[in-house]
């Protein structure tokens, strides 16, 4: 009130007002508009955020995990080979030495139970080699071993507890990614009609201040024949006034709104920092729909957030792993006690 009776006291003030370019104007001049749909609004956020590709790398790793686990369950095959030989001096004849040649080589498959302990089996032979032909002796050996901890580290959970962890944190990754998605998707949806609110109040606001200017002229039509006192050109002269602060304030609200939107589209992209135009200007495409709305009260609202809330998937996985860790560590303050099972065969020929 006061403000704007001070600043319009005179036409003076208001055509040196008129004057006055503005900020967002300038940029328009400067930078043409970019029309965008929400949809490609969201489709640009995801592909620039950083921090959701980052995620989806740990989530990668996380399946890496996952597989290494799995595989250390697998048989594990060993072979091995060798070959010597060997001359030894003859004491009733030096001029003819005594050669001996062998050939060894070995089998071994071995492998790991879910419930902890062990397995093994090998198959082995060996083929000796003396100065005659018929010197020639031949031995085959089969192994078969069975370990079974009966305390410290046995149980089905002790001993998958690696796969249950990798397989928990994997989960857990999926989470965070799917977390961060809906985070980002519900502030470009709230960025992108704000800016579209702001936009919509700053179209209102010269609107308005047309408005004013009109009657402006007409006021001033009605002083010049007497059918009006000058005091009511003041008025509108100091309405004109407040119209084109509130213009102002609009544009404002528009830099700010579309700085908002433009952040959550480049900034969290570390790529795109350096090609970032902070003067862009957007243009909302859609207009806002009133739709149907679901019906649902508090206690169901509840039940579905407790359900899929990923902050409460994330933290209910997380007491499930540490309940893991918990029973592996102790298992682990348990004596050592574990039962074996060994069967040999060997024969010569």
């Amino acid at each position: 009130g006061t403000l704007c009776a001070t600043l319009g006291s005179g036409p003076a003030s208001t055509s040196a007002f008129a004057a006055r370019p503005t900020g967002l104007n300038s940029a328009k001049a400067a930078v043409p508009a970019k029309r965008l749909t929400l949809k490609e609004c969201i489709l640009i956020g995801l592909k620039n955020n950083q921090e959701i590709y980052s995620a989806k790398v740990e989530e990668e790793l996380a399946e890496i995990d996952v597989v290494e686990a799995y595989a250390s369950f697998f048989p594990n095959l060993d072979t091995s080979a060798g070959f010597s030989n060997s001359i030894s001096p003859n004491t009733s004849d030096p001029n003819d030495p005594s050669m001996g040649r062998s050939i060894d080589y070995n089998v071994g498959l071995s492998g790991a139970f879910p419930w902890g302990g062990g397995w093994g089996f090998g198959v082995g032979s060996s083929i000796t080699l003396g100065d005659d032909e018929n010197d020639t002796e031949h031995g085959n050996t089969l192994s078969l071993s069975v370990n079974q901890p009966l305390l410290q580290g046995m149980g089905w959970t002790v001993g998958r507890r690696s796969l249950i962890l990798a397989r928990m944190s994997q989960k857990q990754g999926k989470e965070t990614t799917r977390s961060q998605v809906s985070g980002l998707i519900q502030s470009l949806v709230e960025a992108y009609w704000d800016l579209w609110s702001a936009q919509r109040t700053l179209e209102i606001s010269k609107e308005g201040l047309e408005m004013g200017k009109r009657q402006l002229e007409a006021t001033k039509i009605k002083v010049q024949l007497g059918r009006m006192s000058r005091q009511e050109l003041f008025i509108n002269e100091s309405d004109i006034v407040c119209r084109r602060k509130s213009v102002i304030s609009a544009e404002q609200s528009v830099m700010a709104a579309r700085a908002s939107l433009l952040e959550q589209l480049y900034l969290r992209g570390a790529k795109r920092l350096g090609k970032l135009n902070l003067r862009e200007d957007i243009i909302p495409v859609d207009q806002p729909t009133g739709g149907q709305h679901e019906k649902r009260t508090l206690k169901e609202l509840w039940e579905i957030a407790q359900k899929w809330h990923p902050s409460l998937r994330r933290a209910r996985r997380s007491l499930k792993m540490s309940a893991v860790n918990l029973i592996g560590a102790e298992n682990s303050e348990l004596p050592q006690l574990d039962l074996g099972l060994s069967l040999n065969n060997s024969g010569t020929g």
